[in-house]
């Protein structure tokens, strides 16, 4: 596949749930609208290495989204944007959440449905697909490099997510693998560049426990945000 060159006043849209969303502000902050996560580091690099050719980056993922979510938005949020590179990834929330039992079919067909609008308004649009991904962790124990030292609010805050993001665990870790076999056969019919964020993840969790890197089994540390960030880097060489 071939490279992306960087021209002038490229626009990037980065699409999908509270992983994207990377606690983005809306008031049009520079400081925030990108939020903290992978998309602040990839913009970060990119605004750095192309100052010239004015890149343009757009967050637009939504907490809580699943795919039926981002397609119904999928007008004022991606179409209306009409960006040069799209990425896009989205599925924890499809996957067994909230007593919902996960809907492979639909999962893929909202997805495929999103990328037909884009490539048909954009038939030069650039894909990218990451590989949503979800973990089981063992036990309750919070690393405190992440918080305030001595902060118990914060560690308390801690253990209550993740003792909501770890029910139907099981369950979600076998969903969750259908799902990305749903991207990987939707990135082969629209030439998608796929990031394995499930594959650079585990390839870390030999090196800290998987807490270290996804602190609920669904939400990334800022480790996991860089590991993320470089993983998708490597599809665009420049």
């Amino acid at each position: 596949m071939g490279h992306i060159g960087m021209k002038q006043d490229q626009k990037y849209l980065f699409q999908g749930d509270s992983i994207t969303n990377g606690g983005r502000g809306e008031d049009g902050d520079p400081n925030h609208i990108l939020g903290h996560g992978y998309v602040f580091t990839i913009a970060s690099r990119l605004m750095a290495q192309y100052p010239q050719e004015k890149p343009h980056f757009y967050n637009r993922g939504v907490s809580g989204n699943g795919s039926a979510q981002v397609l119904a938005r999928w007008q004022e949020d991606a179409l209306d944007i009409d960006p040069d590179v799209l990425s896009l990834m989205v599925g924890v929330n499809d996957c067994a959440h909230a007593g919902v039992p996960t809907d492979v079919a639909a999962y893929e067909k909202n997805v495929r449905k999103m990328l037909t609008l884009s490539r048909k308004q954009n038939p030069k649009l650039e894909i990218v697909l990451g590989l949503p991904f979800y973990y089981k962790l063992d036990g309750n124990d919070i690393d405190e490099r992440f918080h305030s030292a001595g902060d118990r609010k914060q560690q308390d805050f801690t253990r209550k997510i993740r003792a909501l993001t770890q029910k139907n665990a099981d369950e979600r870790v076998h969903d969750i693998e259908e799902l990305r076999d749903a991207v990987r056969r939707v990135a082969g019919d629209f030439s998608a560049r796929l990031v394995d964020c499930d594959g650079v993840l585990k390839q870390a969790f030999r090196n800290a426990p998987t807490g270290y890197w996804c602190w609920d089994g669904i939400h990334l540390t800022a480790a996991g945000h860089f590991l993320i960030a470089e993983e998708w880097l490597k599809q665009l060489p420049m």
